[in-house]
């Protein structure tokens, strides 16, 4: 017990110093928590999973047992919903949130409560998948400053280096591709290699944004560039 305090503190610690701003994105769910589905119909739907599909590590159907029984949901049924990561990813999602939530009062979908309990968000939106538009289930890590950019987790991104401990990966590894959503367009998976080419483009409204990171719009600080144009933007 004492060996595994000191190593959740200096978890805790390092993670502090090297955590992105944005939320780790979560792989599993309690099927001993409460989730909270909101549809599209205006229903608000409480119960706990039984089942989740997916193809190529994106949500298509959710299985929910309500009140005993089995209930099943597409993302086109879905606006949006909480789901409480199990196991590691919970741990792994409250020590990384230490992140601004005061526009998530602005924000009607958004549960500060659930989110700083540990709960991550999910929300229906449409998709370009190698050039054909799709409606999905994504994560977003961005909850508190997501009003112009809306940033989700890629369940198949690839990382770069990270410090591990124990066989546990505790901090840094920037993941090297999001799904993107900026404004009312239709959402697309960002890399690296595109943000490089693309990076102007996306902030073509903040001239000057690069000035504020001493002209170098490094990958490794999308989350920053994303809380600049949302905060500092006023156009």
């Amino acid at each position: 017990m004492k060996k595994f305090s000191t190593l959740l503190c200096f978890v805790l610690f390092v993670s502090g110093i090297m955590a992105q701003d944005f939320l780790q994105g979560a792989h599993t769910f309690s099927s001993k928590k409460d989730s909270y589905l909101y549809l599209k119909d205006g229903t608000e739907v409480v119960g706990r999973i039984h089942d989740i599909d997916r193809k190529k590590g994106l949500i298509e159907e959710i299985t929910l047992k309500v009140d005993g029984d089995k209930q099943k949901y597409e993302p086109e049924a879905i606006d949006y919903m909480y789901l409480m990561p199990s196991g590691f990813d919970n741990f792994a999602s409250t020590y990384t949130s230490f992140y601004d939530l005061t526009e998530l009062e602005k924000d009607r979908t958004m549960n500060e409560g659930l989110i700083k309990e540990g709960y991550v968000l999910f929300e229906t939106t449409d998709v370009m998948i190698k050039k054909k538009k799709r409606t999905l289930l994504l994560q977003l890590v961005n909850p508190g400053y997501q009003s112009k950019i809306r940033v989700y987790f890629d369940p198949y991104a690839k990382e770069s280096s990270s410090l591990g401990i124990g066989g546990f990966k505790v901090a840094g590894g920037h993941a090297k591709s999001y799904y993107m959503k900026k404004g009312d367009a239709v959402a697309y998976k960002l890399t690296d290699k595109i943000y490089k080419k693309d990076w102007k483009n996306i902030y073509k409204e903040c001239r000057g944004i690069e000035k504020s990171f001493k002209g170098k719009m490094r990958w490794s600080e999308f989350s920053k560039h994303v809380i600049h144009f949302t905060s500092e933007c006023n156009n």
